[in-house]
């Protein structure tokens, strides 16, 4: 349960079909910090767990408080943002790409499913683009190929007061230098 749709943040009930437990299910409630650093809170508000796995169709049932203290609360006035993932086996594993989120209205029981931002995945993409395609390659371009002296009228964006056989270093420089810059953003 998280405010929006992702998991840095989110605390999550992690449960799966187990056969060997009471009722067949296991279910533990965690607190996620980031997406891939979870802690099991202490003192779990997951109660009454119960699940199976029939015709291929897993289904796992729990309670939890509408409000429980420390934890997201689920609205009782409108929509609650649910997250979920799905392994390729029992207990907590990599979920790949199944994997979702929803907005859920607990009162009336109406759902909405919630696509991740495109934006931001568009620019990440434009960016990896840019840094590893445009900037870095061309890095040692400019520094195996236009060291001497001819090429220096080539790099007009270099102050002149730089020595003619060094601007080629000074534009290597800054284009692995913006370059990582915007790889690591």
């Amino acid at each position: 349960f998280n405010t929006q749709p992702l998991m840095a943040g989110a605390d999550a009930v992690i449960s799966w079909v187990d056969d060997s437990v009471n009722g067949g299910a296991t279910a533990y409630e965690y607190e996620l910090s980031a997406a891939r650093t979870a802690d099991v809170i202490s003192g779990s508000h997951v109660s009454n767990v119960s699940g199976s796995l029939v015709g291929g169709a897993t289904t796992v049932r729990w309670v939890r408080p509408m409000a429980p203290p420390g934890l997201h609360a689920i609205s009782t006035a409108g929509k609650t943002t649910v997250i979920w993932a799905m392994g390729p086996t029992k207990g907590p594993s990599f979920h790949g790409t199944e994997m979702g989120a929803a907005e859920i209205n607990f009162v009336t029981g109406d759902a909405v499913d919630v696509a991740p931002s495109s934006t931001l995945l568009t620019v990440h993409a434009i960016s990896m683009a840019v840094a590893f395609i445009g900037l870095l390659p061309w890095g040692p371009i400019v520094a195996r190929y236009l060291k001497g002296p001819g090429y220096s009228r080539w790099f007009v964006v270099v102050p002149s007061s730089v020595p003619a056989g060094a601007r080629w270093f000074i534009v290597h420089r800054y284009m692995q230098g913006i370059g990582l810059l915007i790889a690591l953003a």
